[in-house]
C-alpha cells in the first residue's frame, strides 16, 4: 500500500511539473496571420481558344 501512494505521488508531481513547464508557452499571444484569400481554379480550355 505503501509502494501504491508513492508511485501515484510521483506521478502526479510529474504531470503537475509538465503543466507547470507548459503553461507559459499557452499563454502567449497568438501571431497575427493575414486573412485567407480563397482562389478558385477553372480550366485554360473553357476559357481561351488555343
Amino acid at each position: 500500500m505503501n509502494r501504491n501512494i508513492i508511485i501515484s505521488t510521483g506521478f502526479h508531481l510529474i504531470i503537475i511539473m509538465i503543466a507547470t513547464l507548459s503553461l507559459p508557452f499557452l499563454l502567449k499571444t497568438p501571431i497575427d496571420l493575414p486573412p485567407i484569400i480563397s482562389i478558385e481554379l477553372i480550366q485554360i480550355t473553357d476559357k481561351t481558344s488555343i
